[in-house]
């Protein structure tokens, strides 16, 4: 079977509740041992010469070192200041940006993959392709599917960790919303400035999926024109509530809506002026700890090697966001090649 990418999906669906699944092999790993010319994940690996951001509130190091060792981030400084072991695999990252690992906490997987997941004979590399094309290659090392039935997405997740496939860490929902969480998209009722002032006051993680709100048409055509009027307001309110110390997750909206670019979610988000570090943290430090994995979403010792390595400085150009070189999930690529 040939699976679709971003580009040819369009179809919407219903918003069902919490379970959880994974892609990791027997051991714990990331699927897919293979990448970064033959580097199969063990040892230690040293990423030289990247802008590093640690955590979205730190400031970056320039000229940075981050040395990976079983999966794990050993140690992390300016060039100089970190020991670099005479046996390890030394890789550039020279005119680029690392941080963690990003997450989308509000997607919907194509059917067309789960239905290829659920056959024996569909070959697993259009599955790893697939995860390529639409979520590892722009950086994601975990998702959240917010829509499909367990039933439908467990062949996925089965087969991903005994096929050790290389592809995203899945926590899928299976019925009703995840506690504490709160996804608005079109849902006008979530937006309200009463439901805001209540989310902040629970300490509720608030995903706006802006782009679910994008109306189609030409700009010119009056009921267009005010459906932006009315997002520009929003994105006002979103700016305002974060402001006020309002947890956000990123949310693409991918499945559900006639968008299926995580980079124009990320600009609408942006356009809220909330600034880089809020974006980053809801890419990373929010969803992580929402859901349980505050082990990683930071470039620090101790943490799980999730790391995405773009090419040049996001906070300066958000496009940069979107020049992915290669991203590695639990110390092991799952994206991309070394250069």
């Amino acid at each position: 079977m040939k699976l679709r990418s971003r580009a040819g999906l369009v179809f919407a669906s219903a918003f069902l509740l919490w379970g959880c699944g994974g892609g990791d092999g027997p051991d714990g790993t990331a699927a897919g041992a293979l990448g970064f010319s033959g580097w199969d994940g063990s040892g230690e690996l040293v990423i030289e010469g990247a802008l590093v951001f640690t955590s979205p509130i730190s400031e970056p190091i320039p000229d940075g070192v981050v040395v990976v060792s079983d999966g794990r981030i050993e140690a992390v400084g300016e060039r100089g200041d970190v020991f670099i072991p005479q046996r390890a695999r030394r890789v550039s990252g020279a005119g680029a940006s690392l941080m963690a690992g990003f997450w989308d906490s509000h997607l919907r997987l194509d059917p067309a993959l789960l239905e290829a997941a659920a056959d024996p004979l569909s070959p697993s590399e259009d599955i790893e392709t697939w995860f390529r094309e639409n979520i590892t290659g722009f950086g994601f090392t975990g998702i959240v599917d917010t829509g499909t039935p367990l039933e439908e997405i467990q062949p996925l997740l089965d087969r991903m960790q005994a096929e050790r496939l290389r592809g995203p860490r899945i926590l899928a929902t299976g019925g009703a919303t995840l506690e504490g969480v709160r996804v608005a998209g079109a849902d006008r009722g979530r937006w309200s400035e009463d439901a805001l002032a209540g989310f902040l006051l629970a300490e509720d993680t608030f995903v706006p999926a802006l782009s679910l709100l994008l109306p189609p048409g030409d700009a010119s055509n009056l009921e267009v024109s005010a459906a932006l009027d009315e997002l520009g307001r929003l994105q006002r309110r979103l700016g305002s509530f974060v402001a006020s110390d309002g947890r956000m997750a990123f949310g693409s909206g991918f499945g559900w809506g006639a968008s299926q670019d995580p980079i124009l979610e990320m600009e609408l988000v942006d356009e809220s002026g909330i600034g880089f570090a809020a974006l980053l943290a809801s890419l990373t430090t929010e969803p992580v700890l929402r859901f349980g994995y505050g082990d990683r979403g930071e470039v620090e010792p101790g943490m799980v090697a999730d790391l995405v390595l773009v090419d040049g400085d996001p906070r300066a150009d958000l496009s940069a966001m979107e020049r992915v070189r290669w991203v590695m999930r639990d110390g092991v690529p799952i994206y991309g090649t070394v250069r």
